[in-house]
């Protein structure tokens, strides 16, 4: 996942990526097909140059086009993968603020977060937020906590937990600096996620012999690393 801002949380571009596998841990389960639900979204998708792309189109239905072979045993198989970009704010998982107020040399800076997407649960997030060497944030007020991580010369907004219930939240703090606010920027935001942003949903698995329906697991990744997700100086 990859996304910019400008520090008003003006949308500059965002761009999702995913890739579905399927790992086969049973012999006699390894002739499958699977159905999807697929999202609402205008994803673009592309199939394993394997797997029955017009079934797929039709019945969002992944099937090798040889239906007599085997998928391959305990090695995961990128089947499926999908790319989604847009320009709109309201298509963001997570909306966040900067906004640096100068004083008399003291700088107030208040940030804010709004999760836009309420299906969503993310966790471990961390804002973090670049300060000028030599100088130390006072923290006036948080939700959640917060740490000045003195190796990097950063204050970092830890959340362990955004959900609905969780939606908003501010922390603001004072510097003893006069300089210029684009130092306290890039904005670096990252998270992790077992809710999945794109909406592709498994309905089942099903045997090619008969169509039985089969037991299957099943895990979820979201997240934005380092550099993935930032609000730029304006």
């Amino acid at each position: 996942y990859f996304c910019f801002l400008s520090q008003d949380a003006t949308l500059e571009s965002m761009e999702l990526k995913g890739e579905l596998r399927i790992e086969i841990l049973d012999p006699q389960f390894s002739h499958i097909y699977v159905k999807l639900a697929k999202p609402n979204k205008k994803f673009q998708f592309r199939t394993h140059p394997n797997i029955n792309k017009m079934r797929f189109n039709k019945e969002s239905t992944l099937s090798l086009k040889d239906t007599s072979k085997a998928f391959p045993m305990r090695t995961p198989l990128g089947v499926l993968k999908w790319r989604y970009a847009s320009a709109d704010e309201n298509d963001l998982p997570i909306s966040v603020t900067c906004w640096p107020t100068p004083g008399d040399e003291m700088l107030t800076v208040n940030l804010e977060y709004e999760l836009l997407q309420q299906q969503l649960e993310l966790q471990n997030v961390a804002i973090r937020v670049p300060i000028p060497h030599s100088h130390t944030p006072v923290v006036e007020q948080a939700d959640g906590e917060y740490d000045f991580d003195t190796m990097d010369s950063c204050l970092v907004w830890k959340l362990p937990l955004i959900n609905s219930e969780s939606a908003n939240g501010s922390l603001e703090f004072t510097l003893p600096y006069g300089g210029a606010t684009s130092a306290l920027f890039p904005v670096d935001v990252r998270f992790t996620s077992v809710t999945p942003y794109s909406g592709l949903q498994l309905e089942s698995v099903n045997s090619i012999k008969d169509d039985s329906s089969l037991d299957y697991s099943n895990r979820i990744v979201f997240s934005a690393n380092s550099g993935d997700y930032q609000v730029q100086f304006q």
